[in-house]
C-alpha cells in the first residue's frame, strides 16, 4: 500500500515490527525518499537485495541547495527549505531531536535489527547521503569501496557486525566525515591515512584484532595493509595465533631430562642405588622415631619393615 506514495520521510523506529525484506519493490519505489529510520525493531532479511540506486531523493536531495547556500549567507528566512515535523535521529552516536529538518538532509538508519548479508555496492550512488547507520546487525562481507563516493557523508556507523577485510582507502577522501564507528567487527589491515582519520579516536576501531597504524600505534613495519598480519587475521579471524612460550617449554624439558637421568642412575648403578636408599633410611628414621611404650625405652625399628609398611 506504500508503493504508490511519494514519501520523503519514513520514521518507524523503536517499535516491535518484524519481518524480512520481502517487498523490496515497495521500498525501492520510493524515489523521493530522503529520510528512513527503521531502527530498534526486529526487521531481518538479506540487505544485499536492496538497490539503493532507486532512491533518487538521496542521489540529488535538493536541486536548489545552491539557492539555500545563497540564502544562508544573506541571513534570509529559510521557510520552505525545511520540514515542519520534528524527528529524532541517531547522529554521531547520540540521539538528537531535529525540530526543523532541512529539505536536503538525508539519512538511512537500519540499526539494531537482524539484517544480514553484505552491504550493497549501490550504496555509493546516494551522493547526497549525510548519515548512514547500519550498526548492531549481522552484516558480513567487505565494506564497499563505493562509500568513498558519498562526498556529503558526515556520520558513518557500521559497528557491531561481522564485517571483514580492510577499511577501503577511498574513505580517506571523505572530507566531511566527522563521526566514524567501525568497532566490534572482524576488520584488519592498515587504517587509512587522511585528514579526517587523524581526528578519530581508538574507540572507532576497538574490537577489531587486526588493525595497525594510527591511532592504535601498532607498526605495520612499512608493509601494505594487512601484509604484516598472520594469515588468520587476513582471512577475518578475530584472534591472532598465540606465540609459543619457549621459557615454559625449556623449564619442562629440563625437569624431564633431570628426572630421567636420576632414574637411569638408580637402575644402572649399584653404588648410586646404595647411597640413595641410605639417605631414604635416614629420612624415615627422623620422621618415624618409633618407641616401645611398654618397656619405657626406645627401640630401633628394622628399616626394611618400615619400607615394606
Amino acid at each position: 500500500m506504500l508503493m504508490n506514495t511519494s514519501l520523503h520521510v519514513v520514521i518507524l523506529r523503536s517499535n516491535k515490527f518484524y519481518g524480512d525484506l520481502q517487498c523490496t519493490g515497495a521500498m525501492q519505489g520510493w524515489s523521493n525518499l530522503q529520510i528512513i529510520d527503521i531502527s530498534t525493531n526486529n526487521f531481518g532479511g538479506d540487505i544485499s537485495l536492496l538497490s539503493f540506486s532507486n532512491w533518487k531523493g538521496m542521489i540529488s536531495a535538493n536541486k536548489n541547495q545552491s539557492q539555500y547556500n545563497h540564502l544562508r549567507f544573506d541571513y534570509m528566512e529559510l521557510s520552505g527549505y525545511y520540514y515542519q515535523d520534528a524527528v529524532i535521529v541517531t547522529m554521531k552516536g547520540l540521539e538528537m531531536e531535529l525540530t526543523k529538518i532541512l529539505v536536503f538532509f538525508t539519512s538511512i538508519d537500519f540499526s539494531r535489527n537482524k539484517f544480514h548479508g553484505s552491504i550493497p555496492h549501490t550504496i555509493g550512488d546516494l551522493k547526497s547521503l549525510y548519515l548512514l547507520n547500519l550498526s548492531h546487525n549481522a552484516l558480513t562481507g567487505l565494506i564497499p569501496s563505493s562509500i568513498g563516493n558519498l562526498r556529503e557523508l558526515g556520520s558513518l556507523d557500521l559497528s557491531v557486525n561481522h564485517l571483514t577485510g580492510k577499511i577501503p582507502q577511498e574513505l580517506a577522501s571523505l572530507t566531511f566525515l566527522s563521526f566514524l564507528n567501525l568497532s566490534f567487527n572482524r576488520l584488519s589491515g592498515k587504517i587509512p591515512e587522511g585528514p579526517q582519520f587523524l581526528t578519530f579516536s581508538e574507540a572507532s576501531y576497538e574490537g577489531n584484532a587486526g588493525f595497525c597504524g594510527f591511532p592504535d600505534n601498532i607498526s605495520c613495519n612499512g608493509k601494505g595493509p594487512g601484509e604484516n598480519l598472520s594469515p588468520e587475521l587476513q582471512n577475518g579471524d578475530l584472534y591472532p595465533e598465540k606465540e609459543i612460550e619457549w621459557s615454559y617449554i625449556s623449564a619442562a624439558l629440563g625437569f624431564g631430562v633431570g628426572l630421567a637421568s636420576t632414574i637411569w642412575l638408580l637402575l644402572c648403578c649399584e653404588r648410586w642405588r646404595k647411597i640413595y636408599f641410605e639417605q631414604i633410611d635416614r629420612i624415615l628414621l627422623k620422621i618415624f622415631p618409633l618407641k616401645d611404650g611398654r618397656k619405657g625405652h626406645g627401640r630401633r625399628v628394622n628399616i626394611n619393615q618400615v619400607r615394606r609398611s
